[in-house]
């Protein structure tokens, strides 16, 4: 089973194991580029994943991940298209790779479907890139700590 923690993690590792992403944000584009320079093409995960959890039809938790693969633009927009051309293939390359690493667990219950939305903003920096969403769902299980405290068996 996939932690909140571990999906982060890899996330991160993306970045460090990549040739083309320089930087890595946990948060919304347009509020890590408030916050702090950013350095692009950059990897950013929305810190709004969703953790649902349910009982009802099985233990399972479900989380749907979104993240965004960003490079700046010139000014008159003259290399749009080349960025977003190069984004995507960047975004289908992690795509693959996230694939791999959820499937690697045995909790997995179906593999994720993923969809791609261009994306352009100016914050203050103009980017342009690839939107990429996803869900999946896993057994849920608890990790028992305290025997007594949980009712483990």
């Amino acid at each position: 089973m996939k932690t909140f923690k571990q999906i982060i993690e890899y996330f991160e590792s993306e970045v460090s194991n990549s040739l083309f992403l320089k930087s890595f944000y946990w948060g919304l584009p347009w509020e890590a580029a408030k916050d702090k320079d950013v350095y692009y093409p950059s990897l950013f995960v929305e810190d709004t994943m969703s953790n649902n959890v349910s009982f009802a039809a099985g233990l399972y938790e479900e989380y749907t991940v979104s993240f965004y693969v960003l490079d700046r633009g010139f000014e008159d927009k003259s290399n749009r298209l080349q960025i977003l051309n190069e984004t995507n293939k960047i975004s289908k390359l992690i795509i693959n790779n996230v694939t791999a690493f959820l499937n690697d667990d045995d909790d997995l219950e179906q593999t994720p479907e993923f969809s791609l939305l261009p994306f352009e903003d100016s914050f203050p920096d103009l980017v342009y890139g690839w939107r990429v969403t996803f869900t999946f769902k896993q057994v849920f299980t608890v990790d028992c700590i305290d025997y007594d405290e949980y009712n483990c068996a």
